[in-house]
């Protein structure tokens, strides 16, 4: 079973952070890939008038509230370009887009079986900051997760490859027969900034 997906935004991984010409916006500094992205700024509620560029490409608003809105985030990976315009105010910065994988032989075990979970992050490349990732059992009745059901993982920039991924793995053991659920995502994310997790579970 395997599930590709993205991790929640987090603080600055770059060193170059978000800036504004009203420093009144509030840029996040690392998104999911194809997940919806939250920027707070001096927004009206008219998404009309709103205009996002990420990785020079135009962004979708998805909604639009005072103070806050909702985009598209891109499937490109890496550090990304972005540039928000609403009225006379505008804000450039830089997102770093990332993407997450989970996978595992089987997400069904028989017990004291154990299978190997596997957890990528893609669009690491130039990295400068660490990056922490939260790992979570969600089936703790069901199966042990090796180094702690909740565990913070500290991606190092010298642990990224030349590719910009990171890989680490996790001995997932059986307490009973059943399926289990993990989760990964950005262990310190921006505040008001949300998302997806990265998951694999089993029900096959």
């Amino acid at each position: 079973s395997q599930t590709s997906v993205p991790v929640l935004p987090a603080k600055p991984v770059t060193d170059m952070p978000a800036t504004s010409a009203t420093n009144s916006f509030h840029l996040p500094s690392v998104s999911q890939a194809n997940r919806p992205m939250n920027i707070s700024g001096p927004f009206d509620g008219k998404s009309a008038t709103t205009a996002v560029t990420i990785g020079g490409k135009p962004a979708q608003v998805l909604a639009e509230s005072p103070r806050k809105a909702i985009v598209q985030s891109p499937s490109d990976m890496g550090p990304l370009p972005i540039n928000v315009q609403k009225g006379s105010a505008t804000a450039d910065g830089v997102v770093r887009n990332l993407g997450m994988n989970l996978s595992a032989p089987s997400s069904k075990l028989l017990k004291d079986e154990k299978t190997t979970l596997t957890v990528k992050v893609s669009g690491l490349t130039d990295l400068k900051s660490d990056v922490p990732i939260r790992l979570v059992n969600h089936s703790t009745s069901v199966v042990a997760l090796e180094g702690g059901e909740t565990q913070t993982v500290i991606v190092h920039p010298a642990d990224v490859s030349p590719e910009g991924v990171y890989t680490t793995t996790r001995t997932v053991t059986a307490r009973e027969t059943g399926s289990f659920n993990v989760s990964a995502m950005v262990a310190e994310s921006i505040p008001g900034i949300g998302g997806g997790v990265g998951v694999i579970s089993g029900h096959n």
